[in-house]
């Protein structure tokens, strides 16, 4: 399956509080959602989020995870995780890696939490399942 999709909200870059420079737009055109951003060492931005994916008559909401360069252009988008999941929260790591955390929905009201790691090129590293037995599990606030 070819993977084309972006997530759709508003980026801008700003050097200071005085200049802003760029903005761009983003969209797949069906159901994105956009959650948590960090810069990057190289003046990028890596963005997690959501997407929704068309199979046929059937969707499936997916854990997203792109990064832009100093210019807001593309360089690398990634539909990581399972099935029915959404990306929350990323951070930055001492080792140039970087962590993604979300949830995945695994029934009515049921979610379980998953943490990622991927390098800078945005190839999964390691992907942990917390598979959890309390009733509906939300990712509010992740501090490092």
């Amino acid at each position: 399956m070819k993977f084309v999709s972006l997530i759709l909200f508003l980026i801008a870059s700003c050097c200071s509080a005085q200049s802003l420079n760029w903005t761009k737009f983003f969209s797949a055109g069906f159901y994105d959602n956009a959650a948590d951003a960090i810069g990057t060492s190289d003046g990028g931005v890596i963005v997690v989020g959501t997407t929704r994916l068309l199979q046929g008559l059937d969707t499936n909401t997916v854990a997203l995870a792109f990064k832009l360069d100093a210019r807001g252009d593309v360089i690398w988008q990634k539909a990581l995780g399972p099935h029915h999941s959404s990306a929350y929260a990323v951070f930055a790591m001492s080792d140039a890696t970087y962590t993604i955390i979300g949830v995945r929905r695994v029934g009515t009201p049921l979610n379980d939490i998953f943490v990622m790691s991927i390098d800078a090129d945005g190839s999964l590293l390691r992907d942990t399942l917390l598979v959890t037995d309390g009733v509906n599990e939300v990712i509010g606030d992740v501090t490092r």
